[in-house]
């Protein structure tokens, strides 16, 4: 819906819209001048930071005030505490605005006073406001005031009360952990001296001594190492008889001059040689000494073999030793360092009682001074004052919002009411809704309207003939032009039905043939609802017959036909009757449509509604063509679609569909009539 639509729709139902919102606003209006006006007094107090207390001394002196403590003290101001002695104090439970019960109840006296208080935090600061609402201007300040003083009081009470609580519940505690502390440093010390462990700043006697063992383990296992790797090679190089490189041999004093003196012996037995040749017998006993001479470095030798044998022998039982010691000293480590860790915990656990009993008893100190030197925690910072004006009922607010809700409520109701009105309103909704041709929109006509035309019967069509060029009556030729273009000159058999009765077909069947007719066409108009017989039914000079006896063959054509006007004939029931036999979709209807025919230019036939009446189902595929009659604004979309389904299922044809009994504001508020325009009205009463 684009804006245009809206607007139509306000258009259409303004009344209801205004009705509304007027309705609203003078409801607003009077209570806001009968309503007891109300005032209210604010008090400000300020709330202090308290004293940090701190366990360290040296910490520097601090103050908190967080989110929690404004929010508590915003809870004791409202408490029952100091409502009490507010109450107590002014005598309200006497003040008929708080009390009216007999006798006077101080419960209910201070939930009415709760009621009329507002405490609240000034933004982010340590101020808050104390409000109190009253009829009386001085009573609002009065109690505001009272308040405050009242939660200074109390609040200085409770803290006096908190403060001897706190330091009692910390003597109590230091005495306990004073005997935990005990305890627990007794336990350690005798736990220390019943396992025999001693340690110092490199750990346990244990421990220092398996570091000694340690490194002398690891150098006489080297010095085994050594002395059994230079006795075996030694013992190898001997049974080689490779003397020279075995240092130890080599190095030996007895067998450097042992050597020294065999050399010496080697020359004088080259001297000999040379001069006397080797059997003589200085040779021969330079041989022998030689001989000598090496069985005494074989035998040096062998000792010096012994020796190294001996020494390595030596180094290795050291080392064994050594093992030996480490091994028993870490099996006495393994013992002890269970014994150390039930130690440390019982070290660690009088420790930290120690130092929770030392924070504890700096706290209590503290918390003695403080306890006469810390002030109030809070002070009224601004008393409350008498108010000049009130603050409810603000009647410029009220007569504002009054009017803003009276528009929007009226808004709303015109939308609701349209949102529920299941009808349609325009020849376009018919289009895009239905789907099927709009041909006209017939205008609502009052009942003044008729009677200022002198249609004194009340009859539509007789309106039409006493206003001939009335928007109704051009309506109505509009329609008749549609249907001689849009349905041929052959569709000369039109059907004038509607989907539920009350939708004014009857009016458009008969006021449609009179404009025909009025057009110089001969025109029959043939009434088919057999239960109502409108047509014939208010005249007074009926004719002899009646359809159903023509159809019955019991009279003729001519003998029923009325003469309504020149070009104009009416063929009907005399009275309302029920037939069971289907005299409607017989071959008599056939045959009479066929006779017509021939005598007339139009045949209109009134049908009955569409899903009341079966006959009419079966007209609809008889006639050339059928107009479907929608009263505007009251006719549901679902009858209507289900009436076209069943024009459909006979394989009716429809010419369309005519928008009837269209109000003032669905002809003037778009373009389905733009003739029906306030400007255009003089053109049709000329």
């Amino acid at each position: 819906m684009d804006l245009v639509d809206l607007l139509k729709i306000v258009r259409r139902r303004y009344l209801l819209g205004v009705v509304v919102g007027l309705s609203i606003v003078l409801a607003v209006t009077i209570f806001a001048f009968v309503v007891k006006p109300t005032f209210s007094a604010t008090a400000t107090v300020e709330v202090l930071p308290s004293p940090v207390i701190s366990a360290d001394p040296k910490a520097p002196s601090t103050t908190a005030a967080d989110e929690a403590k404004i929010e508590t003290e915003l809870q004791f101001i409202n408490s029952n505490a100091v409502l009490a002695a507010v109450v107590r104090h002014t005598n309200l439970t006497r003040d008929s605005e708080f009390s009216d019960d007999t006798p006077p109840s101080e419960t209910k006296t201070m939930d009415a006073l709760n009621k009329q208080v507002q405490v609240a935090r000034r933004g982010t600061s340590y101020l808050i406001d104390i409000s109190v609402r009253s009829e009386s201007p001085a009573k609002a300040a009065m109690l505001a005031n009272a308040i405050a003083n009242d939660y200074m009081t109390e609040s200085e009470i409770a803290r006096q009360a908190a403060a001897a609580r706190q330091i009692t519940e910390l003597n109590k505690q230091l005495r306990s952990l004073a005997v935990e502390v005990k305890d627990a440093e007794s336990a350690a010390a005798s736990f220390r001296g019943a396992t025999g462990i001693v340690s110092g700043e490199s750990g346990t006697v244990n421990d220092q001594q398996i570091a000694g063992i340690t490194g002398a383990l690891a150098s006489a296992d080297s010095a085994a190492a050594d002395a059994r790797s230079r006795a075996n090679a030694a013992e190898s190089l001997i049974r080689g008889g490779d003397l020279t490189s075995v240092g130890q041999v080599t190095a030996s004093p007895a067998i450097v001059d042992l050597r020294r003196q065999r050399g010496e012996l080697l020359r004088e037995k080259a001297k000999i040689a040379n001069t006397y040749g080797p059997r003589h017998p200085e040779s021969v006993r330079v041989d022998s000494e030689l001989a000598n001479i090496d069985a005494e470095i074989q035998s040096e030798a062998r000792r010096v073999v012994e020796g190294l044998k001996s020494d390595a022998a030596a180094a290795e039982a050291r080392s064994t030793r050594l093992r030996g010691d480490l091994e028993g000293l870490r099996q006495r480590q393994a013992r002890d360092a269970s014994a150390s860790v039930s130690g440390d915990a019982l070290s660690r656990a009088a420790s930290a009682k120690r130092q929770i009993y030392d924070q504890l008893a700096l706290t209590a100190q503290q918390a003695m001074q403080n306890q006469g030197l810390e002030p109030g925690r809070s002070r009224i910072v601004e008393g409350a004052l008498a108010p000049s004006e009130p603050v409810f009922p603000n009647k410029k607010l009220l007569l504002a919002l009054g009017v803003f809700i009276g528009a929007a409520a009226g808004l709303t109701a015109i939308f609701v009411a349209e949102a529920l009105d299941q009808g349609l309103r325009s020849l376009s909704e018919i289009d895009e809704r239905l789907k099927i041709s709009a041909l006209v929109a017939l205008p609502h006509l009052s009942k003044r309207d008729l009677e200022r035309a002198g249609a004194l019967d009340g009859e539509i069509s007789t309106y039409v003939a006493k206003r001939p060029v009335s928007p109704y009556a051009e309506s109505l030729r509009t329609l008749r032009t549609s249907l001689q273009w849009g349905a041929g000159e052959n569709s000369r058999v039109i059907g004038v039905t509607s989907a539920i009765p009350n939708e004014g077909k009857t009016a458009v069947a008969a006021s449609m043939a009179r404009v025909m007719a009025m057009g110089g066409r001969r025109t029959l108009l043939i009434d088919t609802d057999l239960r109502m017989a409108k047509h014939m039914s208010r005249l007074t000079d009926k004719p002899e017959a009646g359809l159903v006896e023509v159809l019955s063959g019991r009279a003729s054509l001519q003998s029923a036909l009325y003469s309504d006007m020149e070009n104009l004939h009416i063929l009907g029931p005399l009275k309302p009757e029920f037939m069971a036999a289907d005299v409607l979709g017989g071959p008599e209807m056939r045959a009479l449509l066929e006779t017509v025919r021939g005598q007339y230019d139009h045949i209109v036939i009134d049908t009955p509604p569409l899903l009341s009446v079966a006959d009419a189902v079966v007209l609809a595929k008889l006639v050339d063509t059928s107009v479907l009659v929608i009263r505007w604004r009251k006719t549901p979309i679902g009858a209507i679609k289900r009436a076209l389904e069943q024009i459909h299922e006979v394989d009716g044809k429809l010419a369309g569909a005519v928008l009837n009994d269209v109000g003032r504001a669905g002809l003037t508020s778009g373009a389905d009539a733009g003739y029906y325009r306030d400007a255009d009205m003089k053109y049709y009463q000329a």
